[in-house]
């Protein structure tokens, strides 16, 4: 059996950039401007699912 003691923890700083792992770039079919954004920066969606109400411009 061994006793546990506890260790100072040295700290250690890295300097680099955080990427998103997958990018999309964004087309629309139609002129307009934004009326309202159904998502937030950061949150997970799925195939198909809206995520800008626009507002069209004829």
């Amino acid at each position: 059996m061994a006793t546990v003691e506890r260790a100072e923890v040295g700290s250690r700083a890295f300097t680099g950039v955080v990427v998103a792992r997958t990018q999309s770039d964004l087309g629309f079919r139609v002129a307009g401007k934004v009326l309202e954004r159904r998502v937030e920066t950061g949150q997970s969606v799925k195939r198909g699912q809206l995520l800008l109400r626009p507002i069209r411009l004829i």
